[in-house]
This record gives structure tokens, C-alpha cells and sequence, in this order.
């Protein structure tokens, strides 16, 4: 929802319901993505009840831009006997905990993106419980997101702007204070459009501070463009948006 509608439900429970509320600022969705590449190996043996049960597994973890496969196995001539004979619904065990451990990253508990694993070597004891693989999994990613390091990344919207001549330039001006790319400036009408690429995160408000300094005569829509990484300049006040600490 826009901020406007969320400003127009505020008033109404303030009016209808007489309850007072605060209207905090808006939480802007960061992920994380890969510094670099990374390969682990984990061994956990744990002993429940009177049975044995151990893991032993290698994994890399891979930066991707594309849709390929979360997992993939490792068939060069020194592992492909051992990943060939791993059984289909162990396999899927380990790539719905490998998913799933994707869902907090090490940086700041953000969802880990536009990465992919290679099943490299596989030992399972006999009468192995599915949640131990599954926890033996969870821990061999953690420990490789740590190896890898993550960086912070932020949605980048695609903003267009229609306004006339007389405020073109304010808009475009607008634009660099809050970090936008400007992307193409073309004619409709009698009206400029303005295309960006603009940071979520300088966006909120944007509604409220269009329409004054077009003095409402500009109006905006305004789309989902990608995930880029934040600076390290911007990363602080990111940070802190999160968390409402500053980073030490």
C-alpha cells in the first residue's frame, strides 16, 4: 500500500475507533548477498538414546544471478561415485534445509539471495534420523555464509515522474539528493517524464515532498527494479534502520 492510504487508515482508527496510534516508519526489506565463494565441511555426531547418529558432509556455497538450480552435485572423478549414489529424498532433505537456512543471514538476519550450493561429499551413518541431516546441513551453511562473508543489499525501485517544464528541474535535483540514477528524460504531451532508479530507503515520504515542491502538479508510479549492494558509506544508516542502533 502507498504511504497515503496508510496515512488515510491511520486517521480513520483515530476517528472511528478513538484509539491513538503511532505510525512508525516503514521497514524497508534488505537482503544479503555473497562477498565471496566459500567450501566447508561439517561433521556432527550425536548420540540419542542408545543409537548413534553421525553426518559428514562438504558443501560450497556460489554467488548466481540466474535461476539455476539451489543445488547441484559435485560429478568430477574424485567425488562423483560418493554423489551418485546419495538416495532422491535425502537429497531433498538437504536442499529444504539449505533453503531454509537461507531465510537469516550471519550480517544482520536478513534473507540470503543469488546464491546456489554444490553437494561435494556425503556420509550418513546407518539409522541417521532426517532431522539431524537436516540440522547437520542448517550448521555447514551457516558456516559457510561466515566464510563467505555477506554484504547488505537494498531494493532498487524504478521511478517514473510526469511533470511540466517548470518544475523538471526540481524533480531532477530531488532525484540526486536521494541517490537516484536518472535513467531517460522524455516528452508527453506537454509534460516531461523522468525515469530513476532510486533507493527504497530515500523514498519514503516521497509522496508528500512531490506534491510540494511541484506544488501538486506532478504525479509518480513507481516498481520493484532489483537488489544492489549498499555502500559502505550508506551501510551505517542502514544499519541503524534496522536495528535502531548505529554500528560500532
Amino acid at each position: 500500500m502507498g504511504e497515503l492510504h496508510l496515512e488515510v487508515i491511520g486517521e480513520r482508527i483515530k476517528s472511528e475507533f478513538k484509539i491513538d496510534i503511532d505510525l512508525s516508519r516503514p521497514q524497508i526489506s534488505y537482503k544479503e548477498g555473497l562477498m565471496s565463494e566459500a567450501k566447508e565441511s561439517l561433521r556432527l555426531d550425536l548420540k540419542i538414546g542408545s543409537s548413534m547418529h553421525s553426518v559428514y558432509i562438504v558443501m560450497s556455497i556460489l554467488k548466481q544471478k540466474t535461476n539455476k538450480k539451489l543445488l547441484s552435485l559435485d560429478h568430477s572423478p574424485d567425488n562423483a561415485s560418493n554423489t551418485a549414489a546419495i538416495y532422491l529424498n535425502r537429497l531433498n532433505i538437504i536442499e529444504s534445509s539449505a533453503k531454509a537456512s537461507l531465510a537469516h543471514g550471519p550480517k544482520l538476519g536478513c534473507p540470503v539471495i543469488n546464491v546456489r550450493f554444490i553437494l561435494h561429499w556425503l556420509e550418513i551413518s546407518k539409522g541417521t534420523s532426517d532431522t539431524v541431516i537436516s540440522s547437520a546441513v542448517n550448521q555447514c551453511v551457516q558456516k559457510l555464509l561466515k566464510s563467505a562473508n555477506t554484504i547488505l543489499l537494498e531494493p532498487i525501485m524504478s521511478v517514473e515522474v510526469v511533470t511540466d517544464d517548470d518544475h523538471s528541474s526540481s524533480v531532477l535535483s530531488d532525484f540526486g539528493r536521494r541517490r537516484g540514477s536518472i535513467q531517460e528524460i522524455s516528452t508527453r504531451s506537454n509534460y516531461r517524464v523522468i525515469n530513476a532508479l532510486v533507493p527504497l530507503a530515500d523514498l519514503l515520504g516521497y509522496s508528500k515532498d512531490l506534491r510540494t515542491f511541484t506544488s501538486g502538479t506532478a504525479s509518480f508510479s513507481m516498481e520493484f527494479h532489483s537488489y544492489q549492494e549498499v555502500s559502505a558509506k550508506d551501510e551505517g544508516e542502514a544499519i541503524k534502520n534496522i536495528t535502531g542502533f548505529y554500528p560500532f
